[in-house]
């Protein structure tokens, strides 16, 4: 029966009417189904066939637009050829747009057709198949599909001796294990690496080489070796200069930053974050333009630029919300929260911090998650809520313990200062033994170090150690001097002015805290601010200088009231009742 023929049939039985020169529409949908049924397969297949060659006759120019469509109708034609053409085409379309649910969908089609035909796919773009699929499922957070993926694909290639294709494979999986997704495990990702690395050099292939030494650099990053991390991160460099790879040239600059930054190389790192930038703009690469972003952000915060910090997280945001990037959102939120946080703005923060822990544990982004719940945990502690604190991170702490990432440290040195708030210094120490033997003591930028000196110096200040409260500040002080980072600065000099004052060095402790009183002005930290200028206050009323220390007050009393209002309501009545809160605020 000729399609023409049955439309006719249709329209004068009033089942279908015309919708433009090429198209007809069912009165009702259980008539379409009845009549779609009622065809005879062969007549089905013919139909489909018909309607996909229009198609491409009417929209030749426009074949994106309609490539899912297509894939369906030659699938339901019978025609393999065409329908993998046409899948392969929609998966990339909806790629590009970050519909990567939609992505995989198309991809699963077309590898299910290769199955069928091994003949229907050349090795590099089945290879190239392979590797799309698996990067859409990463996108996702999908990531336990997305290492049967890559296993998928080792198998293929050795089965069918093909080396290239096993080494993308192995590369792959690696990166999985190498990086902070819910599968990492360093000893299996370097052991992987150094698999790929032999091979990438034995097929002579520069290209994987730099991919592998890429890798070997974020591994020993999230290792702590930031210095072997650099190492790595330049022989990567150089091969993808060499070779003009711009887009491997971006992934290296926009990792190799944080270990430049990590040990004193600021100009390098903020150079280096700048050019990925421009090579993702360049490349039209969202989701990594984003996750530039808020690196950037993120490096601006550590070194005290907090307008700058929250204009490139906010950029970030926008973006990874545009394109449904759940990663990088969670990432500027951290961000954001964590600026937030420092400036005083507790309510925003809170918001912040919440959405960062849903959205990090949504996309499988281990770091995220943990770390606003530190940031969180750490919140509740200083506002006189140590036990909510506890509450919010004793449930992830067996499961922190499984991640071989820095951040696991810089957990329990948060869990031992707040068992120290409580009262259980005995808790406390264990917490930081434990962190201790985690933390890589020559990277301030993930600041574990920082936070577990700070709970080792309010151990010693309760204990009346003063002598080691001054020495671990002005250990960490001189690392701050190598590293020119600013995170947490003023909360050091606020410490080592304490242990300076209780040994009796007034003026010293006086000058420390005219030091951490200018930083805190400077970057415009609020938290820290009141509580410098308290101290100040009390040593100008030892001084006798009443006049002075009352204007200090004055300016203490200011900031507590903004600290207040932005303080949600029911956290609001802790805050007020810390002890030098009340100190202040009566005076």
């Amino acid at each position: 029966m000729q399609l023409d023929h049955v439309l006719t049939q249709l329209e004068r039985a009033q089942l279908i009417r015309p919708a433009g020169e090429t198209e007809y529409i069912f009165k009702h949908t259980l008539t379409q189904e009845t009549v779609y049924e009622a065809l005879l397969k062969t007549s089905r297949r013919e139909i489909h066939r018909r309607v996909a060659q229009t198609i491409e006759d009417l929209f030749a120019d426009r074949l994106d637009e309609f490539a899912a469509a297509l894939a369906q109708h030659y699938a339901e034609a019978g025609d393999d050829t065409k329908t993998l053409a046409y899948s392969l085409r929609a998966g990339d379309v909806a790629a590009r747009v970050y519909a990567n649910l939609e992505a995989i969908m198309h991809y699963d089609r077309a590898l299910e057709l290769v199955e069928r035909n091994a003949d229907a796919l050349s090795v590099a773009a089945r290879q190239e198949l392979f590797l799309k699929r698996g990067r859409a499922f990463e996108l996702c957070g999908h990531y336990d599909a997305a290492l049967a993926n890559y296993i998928e694909m080792l198998v293929y290639a050795d089965k069918h001796h093909q080396p290239a294709m096993e080494l993308a494979a192995l590369l792959a999986r690696a990166t999985l294990h190498a990086t902070p997704t819910p599968l990492q495990n360093l000893g299996l990702g370097r052991n992987l690496l150094a698999q790929a690395l032999a091979r990438a050099r034995a097929l002579k292939d520069r290209a994987a080489e730099s991919k592998t030494l890429w890798n070997l650099m974020l591994a020993e990053y999230f290792a702590g070796h930031q210095a072997q991390a650099v190492a790595y991160g330049e022989q990567a460099l150089a091969i993808a200069r060499e070779l003009d790879l711009r887009e491997q040239m971006a992934f290296v600059l926009n990792d190799i930053a944080r270990n430049y930054a990590a040990i004193g190389r600021l100009p390098e790192a903020e150079a280096a974050l700048t050019e990925a930038r421009q090579l993702w703009q360049e490349i039209g690469n969202l989701p990594m333009l984003a996750d530039n972003l808020a690196s950037a952000a993120d490096h601006a915060a550590s070194f005290g630029n907090y307008a700058h910090a929250l204009a490139l997280a906010e950029e970030a945001y926008r973006i990874s919300q545009s394109i449904g990037n759940v990663w990088n959102q969670a990432y500027s939120r951290w961000v954001m929260g964590d600026v937030y946080l420092e400036q005083g703005e507790f309510d925003q923060a809170i918001i912040a911090l919440n959405e960062t822990m849903d959205l990090g544990e949504q996309a499988g982004f281990v770091v995220a998650a943990w770390v606003s719940r530190l940031l969180l945990a750490l919140f509740y502690g200083r506002i006189g809520m140590p036990s909510r604190g506890i509450a919010l991170l004793e449930p992830k702490t067996q499961w922190v313990r499984t991640v071989d990432v820095p951040f696991k440290a810089l957990g329990f040195g948060v869990l031992g200062y707040l068992y120290l708030l409580m009262g259980d210094p005995a808790r406390a120490e264990q917490f930081i033994a434990e962190a201790k033997a985690e933390a890589n003591l020559d990277d301030l930028v993930n600041f574990a170090r920082i936070l577990l000196a700070l709970t080792e110096g309010e151990l010693a200040l309760s204990r009346q150690d003063y002598a080691r409260v001054v020495e671990l500040m002005y250990s960490l002080l001189d690392k701050y001097r190598t590293t020119k980072l600013r995170l947490f600065k003023c909360d050091v000099m606020l410490l080592a002015a304490q242990g300076l004052r209780a040994q009796g060095h007034l003026d010293a402790a006086y000058a420390m805290l005219s030091q951490a009183r200018d930083e805190a002005q400077t970057v415009g930290n609020r938290r820290t601010l009141w509580r410098i200028l308290a101290d100040l206050a009390e040593i100008e009323d030892i001084r006798g200088n009443r006049e002075q220390a009352q204007a200090l007050r004055a300016q203490v009393r200011e900031i507590v009231e903004y600290l207040a209002a932005r303080t949600p309501a029911e956290l609001r009545p802790a805050f007020l009742s810390l002890p030098k809160v009340r100190q202040c605020l009566s005076n």
